[in-house]
């Protein structure tokens, strides 16, 4: 094999042991509709009404917290004032700088 071949194989692994590797390091997230590959959620963003389209969402998954990712950005839709309360004021010190 050739040089050029060989540079190719080990860059190849090279790049699919550190896609593996970052895929186990994930922390668990709320649940959320499947997305796709690079674009994520996007076409899961409603234009209009959009209250009503994540409450929806919720009750589909059973959930008052919804993950989706747009394009690359995580987002957390938060559905119930029990759940911002948790999450902004009992845990807020654990999401400060």
């Amino acid at each position: 094999m050739s040089l050029l071949a060989y540079t190719s194989l080990a860059a190849l692994a090279y790049l699919l042991l550190r896609w593996l590797n970052k895929r186990q390091r994930r922390l668990p997230l709320p649940p959320g509709p499947k997305g796709y590959p690079i674009i994520g959620n996007l076409f899961d963003m409603p234009t209009s009404f959009v209250g009503h389209h994540f409450e929806r969402v919720g009750k589909q998954l059973d959930t008052d917290i919804i993950y989706l990712n747009v394009a690359g950005t995580p987002t957390i839709i938060l559905n119930s004032f029990e759940a911002s309360f948790e999450l902004m004021e009992k845990r807020s010190n654990i999401y400060a700088s």
